[in-house]
């Protein structure tokens, strides 16, 4: 009777195969299921530091305030980077990336957006945050993710301390560009239900060492961090900084950093970009330093190390404060 009922089920009666031939279909199957789901994937893992005591101190509600707080940081970090928010578990989130380079970007992004958040004040208890990312292999269904690569995941999480990103070897070595970020070796170790032993590796942000800041109309200052990836300023919808000034071009001039040294270029603008009053060669690099200044016609921009900036406490005073607080660059 059971063997009728598995006839009927698949449509096909089992006496046409022999055990060499359900083995080999069998095979078939799991090929088409690998094919289907399976992918090499990033898994991230975040959980919420000290939630216990939180809860033990300052009772149940003050912990769900504080796992919104992170949710709110969290869910746009892994959107913005391309990832997949899988679930909540408990205090704790699971998602996953294609790429290991947005994985640790979105990792690091929450971590500094949540490093921002503390230091506003407005929390009554700081996040602390542990995040762990592993690369490999996993079962890819609609809403949920399956395999080995979850679980070592979740242990690397486990190895890091509040505000830090532990990543594994395997994820490192599939960084596409593993000079975006600081990433140092650790330590090896056996992690909890794994046979081998893994090595450890902590990421951290490449330090920003320039700034460019701006003047606005209405007397704020805005800083704008120069990344190795750079800053576009222009009127185009893809500039980082985005002018409405008809005498700025769509694309106008772009500044990054490659190591210690700071780089300027206009790639051919309409009215010229001016270093210290010298217009620079259409899309000829220049090298800059801080203490100097760019302008565009009337705008003028200064360059500032990251210490100068940490100095400047002058946001929403009028322009005189500004201009004292920046001695010379706007002289």
């Amino acid at each position: 009777m059971e063997t009728e009922k598995l006839d009927e089920y698949h449509g096909e009666k089992t006496e046409n195969y022999d055990v060499d031939g359900l083995l080999e279909k069998k095979k078939h199957i799991e090929e088409l299921l690998k094919q289907k789901f399976t992918k090499q994937i990033t898994v991230m893992f975040t959980d919420l530091k000290g939630s216990t005591s939180i809860t033990e101190a300052e009772g149940d509600l003050a912990l769900r305030v504080l796992i919104k707080d992170q949710s709110d940081i969290i869910m746009p970090a892994i959107k913005e980077c391309n990832g997949k928010f899988v679930k909540s578990i408990g205090d704790g989130t699971l998602s996953y990336f294609e790429s290991p380079q947005e994985a640790l970007r979105a990792a690091i992004g929450i971590q500094r957006k949540i490093k921002e958040f503390n230091a506003s004040g407005k929390p009554k208890i700081p996040i602390q945050l542990r995040i762990g990312l592993h690369t490999g292999e996993c079962i890819v269904e609609k809403d949920d993710i399956f395999g080995d690569v979850v679980n070592v995941a979740c242990r690397f999480e486990s190895q890091a301390e509040a505000g830090e990103v532990c990543i594994s070897e395997e994820t490192f070595k599939n960084l596409g560009d593993k000079d975006e970020f600081c990433c140092r070796y650790f330590k090896t170790r056996q992690l909890k239900g794994k046979k081998e032993a893994f090595k450890i590796y902590k990421v951290t942000e490449v330090p920003i060492l320039y700034k460019l800041v701006y003047l606005r109309d209405d007397g704020e200052l805005v800083e704008y961090p120069i990344t190795r990836h750079g800053l576009t300023i222009g009127r185009g919808p893809k500039c980082d900084l985005r002018m409405a000034e008809e005498f700025v071009s769509i694309t106008h001039f772009q500044i990054w950093q490659e190591n210690t040294n700071l780089y300027v270029k206009d790639p051919g603008s309409t009215n010229g970009t001016f270093l210290e009053g010298t217009k620079l060669k259409p899309d000829k690099p220049a090298k800059v330093s801080a203490g100097q200044t760019i302008t565009i016609n009337s705008v003028r921009f200064a360059i500032i190390s990251a210490e100068q900036a940490a100095n400047i406490k002058c946001f929403g005073e009028n322009k005189p404060g500004i201009f004292k607080k920046l001695g010379n660059l706007w002289k």
